[in-house]
């Protein structure tokens, strides 16, 4: 069965929750220098970015050059931040809920 744009947003916006949580215990491992705890954050991490990647290239034209431009060092715009507003864009004129 293939999964909808709705379901495809919701996986972009629970891995994007992920991200937020998973930059929290790399910094709090950091700050402890528990060395495998940041790997296991920076990990999981890794992992949610590639689920954001994966689920947006199957969704409708939209512009993720904001993101992009972030990954590659070219905009000062914070990732997350950049990744929610294009979320919330996604929900608006979708009329996903």
């Amino acid at each position: 069965m293939s999964r909808t744009f709705r379901d495809r947003l919701a996986d972009i916006s629970d891995a994007a929750d992920g991200v937020r949580k998973a930059v929290q215990a790399l910094e709090r491992a950091e700050a402890k220098n528990a060395e495998d705890a940041a790997q296991l954050a920076f990990d999981a991490l890794l992992y949610r970015l590639v689920v954001i990647g994966e689920r947006s290239r199957r969704c409708p034209p939209i512009s993720w050059r904001r993101s992009r431009k972030f990954r590659s060092g070219k905009s000062p715009t914070c990732a997350i931040c950049s990744i929610t507003t294009t979320i919330e864009w996604m929900r608006r004129t979708s009329g996903a809920r």
